[in-house]
């Protein structure tokens, strides 16, 4: 009987460490929503991508407009380390980059195509 219950405990302690090492997709949110003082922010998981020329494009179209300096938050995502493999896991992201806009609430845009993130971020 002892045993048995060892076994089962060993495999439920186990369960949990596999668990804890995989976030939901909820707590993954909660990661990303803007600071405070942001109403939007953009999120990139980016895999095996060009992260100077990524990176400075993203740079430019914030910087071309005061409205968009003070209206969202930038971070890069490298998908090569292992907390952001299991983001974007979590996130459902299989095609990289993928741009998530998140405002207080959740994520409010999730695409592949970096214009269509602009678009959505100037149109807001």
């Amino acid at each position: 009987m002892f045993k048995k219950n060892f076994v089962i405990l060993i495999l439920f302690g186990t369960c949990l460490l596999l668990v804890g090492c995989n976030p939901s997709k909820d707590e993954v949110v909660q990661n990303l929503i803007p600071e405070k003082e942001w109403e939007y922010a953009l999120h990139v998981f980016y895999y095996h991508e060009d992260v100077r020329k990524l990176g400075d494009e993203l740079n430019r179209f914030q910087n071309s407009s005061p409205n968009l300096q003070k209206g969202f938050q930038v971070q890069l995502w490298d998908h090569d380390q292992e907390r952001n493999k299991k983001w974007a896991h979590a996130l459902g992201i299989k095609k990289f980059p993928t741009y998530l806009i998140l405002n207080k609430d959740g994520i409010v845009l999730q695409t592949q195509d970096m214009e269509m993130a602009k678009k959505y971020l100037t149109e807001h």
